[in-house]
């Protein structure tokens, strides 16, 4: 968890500090597509920050086992 706490912050720093930037895009605001019966289902990858181990988990198996 302290990993992606890290990473937040890096994320959080470069969207505040970079000049002439839009938009940085990283895993911390990426979005989790996947097909759910005859529907496209577009989500946030974190709906909800991971409070635990488990959680996070959770979350790194969805994203390898999405193809795109």
């Amino acid at each position: 968890m302290a990993f992606l706490e890290k990473f937040k912050n890096l994320h959080d720093d470069l969207t505040e500090n970079v000049p002439m930037t839009e938009k940085i895009t990283s895993l911390i605001n990426a979005r989790n597509t996947y097909g759910e019966a005859d529907e496209l289902q577009v989500r946030e990858l974190f709906e909800e920050w991971p409070k635990t181990d488990a959680e996070l988990l959770k979350i790194k198996k969805r994203v390898i086992q999405t193809p795109m």
